[in-house]
Parts: structure tokens; sequence; C-alpha cells
């Protein structure tokens, strides 16, 4: 005769252990797992940052020079006048298909340019500003690579980037966004700091890529632009100490519009990640005023990733010191610039 045991399941304390070791588990996992996957998105940036900086590279090499910026200074929204430099290496980064879509030329070539017929047809140069490229997405932004508050063609969707060329560390107030200057006393456009009509630290960066815009006491044509191009041999403090490109936020920034002379530079001279008033929402209150968002910013963890001028790239802690990061943003300041090594 067979006997049956009727089993009593759990009790609430063993079904309280078993959830309290899975909750456990779960918060070991997750975090690791998070972990895993933010240093995969950091490798991939760190190889579009690279790639980017190959292409200004190959761009230098079939030209002598690297890619420059042009553009006038009081410009925006459909009548922007000007070309960035990532427009020129759009066939080095294979997008040939969006390079063939932008009508280049002089001062009466606008973004609203758009040619239906003639020789010009196809060139759409709105189509091209609009155009997403993958290649300049960071996978860490949460951005959808347009925005609306970039101050090219604001309240508009227009197509960002997430890597901007490095224009020098000549800043008209301090680090931090308070009082004071940021200037260097040697090579390019040394001595530069005030931002004025005449003197412009955007213009004359002491970098790789000055904006290259014009003073607004003259008249604006192509041939009073600032044009400030930069060779190999012009990088004095060497290709592997000097920073070519690094990433921005498009949500901190106003000027990070890819096709915009304006959008494609960044400076130095403000701390990377700076956060002036510490509020929570801070960089996005001072996005669309230069002065304190035209410096580098990351959703990286603690820095960002930055290419530097023979194409290696180097993640940069946001706690560098400003006189190291500053260093590394001019091409012939001479200054000590050491990187701690990785």
């Amino acid at each position: 005769m067979f006997t049956h045991r009727r089993w009593s399941g759990f009790t609430l304390v063993e079904l309280l252990v078993v959830i309290t070791i899975i909750g456990i588990l779960m918060g070991m996992i997750v975090p690791a797992i998070n972990s895993a996957r933010e240093t995969a998105r950091l490798a991939d940036c760190a190889s579009k940052i690279r790639n980017v900086a190959v292409a200004m590279n190959s761009y230098c090499t079939t030209h002598g020079v690297f890619p420059m910026n042009w553009g006038f200074t009081d410009k925006k929204g459909m009548q922007t006048v000007g070309h960035s430099w990532i427009s020129l290496v759009l066939p080095q980064l294979e997008r040939t298909d969006v390079y063939q879509m932008i009508k280049f030329g002089g001062n009466q070539v606008t973004l609203g340019f758009n040619a239906t017929s003639g020789r010009d047809r196809g060139k759409d140069n709105l189509e091209a500003a609009t155009t997403v490229l993958p290649i300049l997405r960071c996978p860490t932004d949460t951005g959808e690579g347009t925005a609306s508050n970039q101050e090219l063609l604001l309240g508009e969707e227009v197509a960002t980037t997430n890597y901007k060329a490095v224009c020098g560390s000549n800043w008209s107030v301090g680090p931090d966004g308070r009082e004071g200057y940021v200037s260097s006393n040697r090579g390019r456009n040394a001595n530069i700091h005030e931002d004025g009509d005449t003197v412009n630290c955007r213009d004359r960066g002491n970098g790789l890529m000055p904006r290259g815009g014009n003073p607004s006491t003259i008249e604006r044509t192509p041939a009073t632009a600032v044009y400030f191009p930069t060779s190999t041999a012009a990088i004095t403090d060497g290709l592997g100490n000097t920073f070519a490109v690094g990433e921005t936020v498009p949500a901190w920034t106003g000027y990070a519009a890819w096709y915009w002379w304006d959008g494609a530079i960044g400076t130095c001279g403000l701390l990377l990640n700076l956060n002036r008033t510490g509020e929570s929402n801070g960089r996005e209150m001072d996005a669309n005023d230069y002065k304190y968002s035209y410096g580098f910013f990351s959703r990286h963890s603690a820095g960002a990733n930055f290419a530097f001028c023979d194409s290696h790239v180097r993640f940069i802690s946001e706690s560098i010191a400003p006189n190291i990061y500053q260093a590394l943003a001019t091409i012939s300041g001479r200054e000590v610039a050491q990187l701690p090594m990785d």
C-alpha cells in the first residue's frame, strides 16, 4: 500500500530568501552587463573618431594641407554662406553621395541653394545639411543624429556631429567659464584671447582648425575671409602631441551641425565637459551661448575620446590639468605636455 506525502511548498521566509538572493545577483550582473556594453561603445567611438582623423590625413596627403573651414560670421539660417572641413572630407569618409549634393562656391552660394536644372542640377545644400552621417555619431550619445537646437537653423532639425576639430585653446573667458581668458604667447595666433569684431578666438585659433570666418568690420567676400591652411610641417609641436578631433554632445551645444563651418570645431580653452552652473541641466541651459558651449563634451563616463594629428586616439580624463589640455590643442605653442601612460 502506497502512502503519499503532502508537499507543503516554500515557506514565506524561504521565498523571501530566494528573492533576496536573486536581487543580489541581479545587482551584480546588470552593472557588469552595462559596463561591458559601455566598454564596447567606447571602443566603437574610438574607432569612428580615428576614421575621421584618418580622413583628414588622407585629404592632407592629397592636397598638401588639412581641410579648412570658411564662412561669414554674421549669417545663419538659409542665408548661411560657407562650408565646414567635414564637408570636404566626405569622399574620404566614403560619403561621396552627400559630397555631390553640395554646391561649393563664393558668397552667393547659401544653405538654401537648390538647383533643379542646369549644370548644378541635383545640388541641394539643405538636403546635405539634414543628412545624418552614422560615422559622425558616438554610440553612447542618446541623440538620433539630428537636433533642433542648432544655431545654423534654430528650431529646425539639422544633422549633427559628435566629432569636431580642435580650433585651439585661446578663449575669451577662463577655463571654468568665469573671469579671465586663455591664451598662448608663442606660435600660431599668439596672444589672441579677446572676443570682438576685429579679434575673434574662433576665427584665429591657435590649433589645427581655426573657424575661418572674417571680421564684421569689413565687407564680406571670399577674398576677405580669414584662411589658416595647415600642413603637417606647420604642426611643430608634433603630430602625436597635438589634438585633431574631439567629442561633443549636440544636446549640450548649439554648435554641432556638421555641414556648418561654425558647428564643426571646438576649443580646449574651456574645461572638458564644462558645467558652468553646476545645475543638472546646466549644459542644456548654456547650449546656445558659444562662450560656454564651444568646448568638448561626451556622455562617456568621466572623459572623452580625442584623435591626434597622427590619427592615434586617447581617452582624455575630464580631470586633466587645464594647462596640459590647452597645450595639446596648440600646433606650435612649444609647450611641454605629457599625458600619463595608458
